[in-house]
């Protein structure tokens, strides 16, 4: 699929995600703003997309992909099998077959779709090529962005002309022809950034569709909104609150609670805190409806917390219950689904945007701040300069391979985790090539590769020695062309990166220090035999390693 299916289409596709889609449009909208650059928006919306599906279309997009007579006429079986009955006053009719549609539920269904949906990329492509649709260009390096699809959720974007306009419409037309999808432009939304009020009234009626409001909501997220006020994220804190407040806690056990918690935690707002960094006073909130839901309380008042927060959201394995922190939840979840992707899929669309605008993950690291960085970025940008993220940003290793990513000088690619610049402090600033990448740094000669150094002066007699130590142990690393730079998460055995992990790292070694206070008050307390060793049978459990039976 990843090789059928366009880029602009993010659903259903091994490697892409919804989230992929918001970015993109969020930060074309923002760039529009910041820049002042006009743009046009058209959010589409297609009437009964699975069940109006043309075959003799879905058949002819197999063709032109590639798909043998064999796979297409599997598929045609797929179809062809289903049958209909109509309940006609309780009672049901003789059953007929359908002749178009896609059955919702059948696994097969959204790559079909996906198919078909195809066919509306490759006209969009066609007219770009032919330059009769102006797209809309993002950040230095210029990259076109049209349309996005996530599954029949499509908006288009592009230069705010009637030309585009009037090719948008007959795309439309022309695709609802040849595919069946038809699209309901009294529930479609015209908009556009730079013109005038009246120039999108008129853009509306010739789309017979209505006029598009900024902020607006693309795939159930806010694009164009600032994250950092508090109404933004009211609708997911009020639904956070009434899914707790539907268990009647009195009735459920500790352990259910907190099972409870993690898995509305886990359900509604995590494309939010996938997406946006959740501001202080949305964390608090989130915080107060957790701890109430763990130690229950009602109208009348909210019974005693026995025991720190930050103990309670610590591991199990550490003494904690494992409940999920909401900042260090969200601050785990921005760097997975961002830093560590966008390395990942350096070629995807979304990241080629962010290396346009933000200079991609590099961007990340720089404390510099401009004034057209989106809200989205500057927020992420601050998470990743937290003091807090040094232990997790530590984590991600180098591993060499062709040398094209890796910056000689300032990346830690050495096996101790240690960048050159910080080594050999006096070789750094003689070097001629400071910002230059390890692969640049040589060549592939008959004998294999071969480094080159260049300084811009001649070496004192004191540099000898640091010089040799530098070339023994550059020369023990040796480029391979056939693979790619890769990163390894250092606090996973096998280098991939998760959520858990990267939580572990953010928390550091509180949760220990909490144990081994514990194992003092234990003995001080004097408590009765019996219950000194239930609590002992506790804590032992929970111990991270033995090493501490001695106290």
């Amino acid at each position: 699929m990843n090789h059928l299916i366009d880029e602009r289409q993010s659903a259903f596709v091994k490697g892409r995600q919804l989230l992929h889609a918001v970015l993109i449009a969020n930060e074309v909208v923002e760039e529009a703003r910041r820049c002042k650059k006009p743009c046009l928006l058209f959010k589409a919306d297609f009437e009964k997309a699975y069940d109006s599906v043309s075959w003799h279309f879905l058949f002819y997009m197999m063709r032109r992909m590639g798909f043998q007579d064999k796979w297409i006429g599997w598929i045609k079986e797929c179809l062809s099998s289903a049958s209909i009955s109509i309940l006609v006053n309780g009672s049901p009719t003789d059953e007929f077959q359908p002749q178009r549609g896609l059955r919702q539920g059948d696994p097969l269904a959204p790559f079909l779709f996906n198919l078909v949906a195809e066919g509306l990329s490759g006209m969009m492509r066609e007219a770009v090529s032919k330059n009769l649709y102006h797209s809309f260009l993002v950040g230095k390096k210029k990259i076109p962005v049209n349309m996005l699809q996530f599954a029949d959720d499509t908006i288009f974007l592009g230069e705010p002309s009637m030309d585009n306009v009037t090719l948008i419409k007959a795309l439309l037309r022309s695709y609802e022809m040849v595919s069946g999808l038809r699209i309901n432009f009294a529930k479609s939304h015209f908009g556009a950034i730079g013109q005038t009020q009246q120039w999108c009234k008129s853009a509306a009626e010739h789309l017979n569709c209505g006029l598009l409001q900024l902020p607006f909501t693309y795939l159930g997220m806010p694009i164009g909104a600032n994250p950092r006020r508090k109404i933004m994220w009211e609708p997911i804190v009020r639904k956070f609150e009434a899914k707790l407040n539907s268990w009647n806690q009195r009735k459920v056990s500790m352990a259910g609670r907190i099972t409870l918690i993690n898995s509305v935690m886990t359900a509604l707002p995590l494309f939010y805190l996938s997406f946006f960094k959740a501001p202080s006073a949305v964390v608090k909130r989130l915080t107060s409806i957790q701890r109430s839901f763990l130690w229950g309380g009602d109208a009348e008042g909210k019974k005693i917390a026995w025991v720190a927060w930050d103990k309670i959201c610590a591991p199990r394995s550490k003494g904690g219950l494992g409940i999920k922190d909401i900042k260090d939840f969200n601050r785990a979840l921005l760097i997975k689904k961002w830093k560590w992707l966008m390395f990942q899929q350096s070629d995807h669309l979304w990241s080629r945007i962010l290396i346009s605008k933000y200079k991609g993950w590099r961007g990340l690291e720089e404390a510099s701040h401009n004034q057209n960085h989106s809200f989205w970025w500057s927020d992420l940008k601050s998470v990743m300069l937290h003091s807090s993220m040094a232990g997790v940003l530590n984590q991600f290793k180098w591993r060499l391979g062709s040398g094209d990513q890796i910056l000689f000088w300032e990346d830690a690619w050495l096996s101790d985790g240690r960048t050159l610049r910080e080594k050999y402090p006096d070789l750094y600033q003689i070097s001629s090539h400071k910002s230059e990448i390890v692969g640049n740094m040589g060549f592939f000669g008959e004998e294999g590769w071969q480094w080159k150094f260049s300084w811009r002066r001649n070496l004192f007699d004191y540099e000898l020695g640091s010089a040799s130590d530098f070339i023994d142990q550059v020369s023990a690393l040796i480029p391979n062309a056939a693979i790619k730079d890769q990163w390894v998460w250092g606090a996973d055995p096998k280098g991939a990166f998760t959520t858990s992990t990267a939580n572990h790292c953010i928390k550091g070694d509180q949760s220990t220090a909490y144990l081994n206070h514990a194992f003092s008050q234990l003995w001080a307390i004097k408590a009765p035999p019996r219950a000194l060793s239930f609590a002992w049978r506790l804590l032992w459990d929970r111990l991270p390693t033995k090493d501490n039976l001695s106290r």
